[in-house]
């Protein structure tokens, strides 16, 4: 059987284990950002190029999903600015990926995405954070088929308490 977008939430929610990563690396930038700032820089920014490989296991449940290697290459950018009473940080990247499914009766194929995160951290402890994540591009099952998958979510949360907190998912597929 070939692609469906079912196959594409399996590679979405290894994407958005990605991000989960990219908190880490968030983390670990303010490790390095925290004394720049205090020397007196008001902003603090990091671009990097990146290509990462992953292979999907074969996943029959999933319409007969029969693995894929993707690789996702791109463009990522961090960049923290003090704002005196908190920090604006954002975090985007832009990235492609070319999947090769595992089955050599199934075509290659490419989709574009990018994720964008923004978050102000107040020295109060207030916080605010948003995301919007997009997949957009074909899938193949009896012919291609154009898939975007979209994610957005906010919270606020000021004096202890979550003030905001919603999300929103149009398209994922089901499996």
């Amino acid at each position: 059987m070939a692609h469906s977008s079912k196959t594409r939430a399996n590679r979405t929610r290894q994407w958005r284990r990605g991000t989960l990563v990219a908190f880490v690396v968030l983390g670990m930038s303010l490790a390095v950002a925290g004394p720049t700032l205090a020397a007196g820089a008001s902003t603090f920014t990091v671009v990097d190029k990146f290509s990462t490989v992953t292979h999907f296991d074969p996943y029959p449940p999933c319409n007969d999903f029969g693995g894929s290697t993707d690789t996702a290459t791109g463009t990522e950018h961090f960049h923290v600015t003090d704002l005196g009473d908190s920090l604006a940080i954002s975090y985007g990247e832009t990235f492609w990926i070319t999947t090769v499914p595992d089955r050599p009766t199934e075509a290659t194929y490419t989709h574009q995405g990018t994720d964008a995160l923004a978050f102000q951290l107040r020295k109060d402890g207030s916080q605010i954070y948003h995301e919007s994540f997009h997949d957009n591009g074909v899938t193949f099952d009896n012919g291609q088929t154009y898939v975007m998958i979209r994610f957005f979510t906010t919270f606020v949360y000021v004096d202890g308490s979550v003030l905001v907190d919603h999300s929103f998912g149009a398209n994922p597929p089901p499996c």
